[in-house]
């Protein structure tokens, strides 16, 4: 596994500066992938790109994950870069001012290798359908992924007044016991599907949950027609995915701003 997705913050003139020293020649503002990149039409993750990275960085292996959006009333993008020189890039972002804060890992699994989980004694899972579904999702994946509190009514503000429904091909899901949420998971559907902010709270931890409700979502996405399902596991999480049937794709490293 010698492929890096390195994903940072930046605002647009940054962007351009370090993606130009990625592939080695200059992007211009008319750029056309960069243009569909910031319109936010191009692939939010895609395997093959990952897979066909053995040659040297070029503009067909550079996309956004996200697309603008505002932050203290500045533009910024979170960008990701695949690389097939791990430590050259580390070098370039080390070289722009940023710090690696984390190193995960990309993995991948389709249908045929997905291996089931029982569902644990008392808990069901469902997706979120109200606004206040959505609050009880964000309070508990925050207590799942033990953010601060500050942190956790900053996001609770924010999505406050979401409609969970407005955004085709993206369901969060919330797991109970009783009623009570104990973890969460979202699904991503494109031609793969992403799953994202699998976690469960520290005292339910240990009991299979965040195992089952990981591969119900998985087993949703696969189910609806997507060819294969990819998380970003962090070095705790790793082991869990492998026993579904996940395998490694990529490193993927999160910079932050010196």
């Amino acid at each position: 596994m010698e492929p890096l997705l390195g994903r940072f913050l930046c605002n647009e003139a940054e962007y351009l500066r370090i993606l130009s020293e990625v592939t080695g020649s200059p992007l211009e503002e008319d750029d056309e992938l960069l243009m569909a990149s910031m319109r936010g039409t191009h692939p939010f993750f895609n395997e093959a790109l990952i897979k066909n990275s053995s040659s040297p960085p070029s503009r067909s292996l550079l996309w956004t994950l996200e697309c603008f959006y505002q932050r203290h009333e500045q533009p910024y993008m979170v960008h990701a870069c695949c690389a097939a020189d791990p430590e050259r890039f580390r070098e370039i972002m080390a070289d722009n001012g940023y710090a690696l804060e984390a190193i995960n890992t990309a993995m991948a699994v389709d249908a045929s290798s997905l291996n089931p989980v029982s569902r644990p004694s008392g808990v069901r899972v469902r997706p979120v359908a109200t606004s206040e579904d959505l609050i009880d999702f964000c309070r508990t994946a925050c207590r799942g992924n033990e953010l601060s509190p500050s942190l956790e009514e900053e996001l609770v503000y924010l999505m406050s007044d979401i409609d969970p429904r407005a955004a085709p091909g993206l369901t969060p899901f919330i797991a109970e016991r009783g009623d009570e949420p104990v973890a969460t998971s979202v699904l991503l559907e494109s031609t793969d599907c992403g799953v994202y902010f699998v976690s469960t709270v520290p005292e339910e931890r240990g009991r299979g949950i965040g195992a089952w409700i990981a591969y119900e979502t998985v087993r949703r996405g696969l189910s609806s027609g997507c060819r294969s399902a990819l998380v970003e596991a962090s070095p705790a999480g790793i082991p869990m995915y492998h026993r579904l049937g996940f395998s490694d794709l990529a490193f993927v490293d999160e910079y932050v701003k010196l």
